[in-house]
């Protein structure tokens, strides 16, 4: 029924800009590795696979960061950092 006597609307969008809820893009992120021999990382209690001096992150359930352990020679002496990387946010720190 398309008349006066019974009028229709369609309402498209009803949310305002302001009331959107900001969406967190997560996404996997790569570390680059220091210049060691014998490297190992490891995040959230597992070892990662390095390759070629970099490691590949997944986001977590409900992790903004995650911290990645790493482990190494240098010169024959043992070192060891941390480094802190975000997977969910707008960008990303290596």
């Amino acid at each position: 029924m398309h008349d006066a006597a019974h009028p229709t609307q369609l309402i498209l969008g009803t949310r305002l800009p302001g009331d959107a809820t900001p969406t967190r893009s997560c996404r996997a992120a790569r570390v680059t590795l220091p210049h060691w021999q014998q490297l190992r990382a490891t995040a959230r209690g597992r070892r990662l696979k390095v390759s070629r001096r970099t490691v590949r992150i997944a986001p977590a359930s409900k992790a903004r960061t995650v911290v990645v352990y790493v482990t190494g020679r240098l010169h024959g002496q043992p070192r060891r950092t941390t480094r802190h990387v975000l997977v969910c946010g707008r960008g990303r720190h290596t």
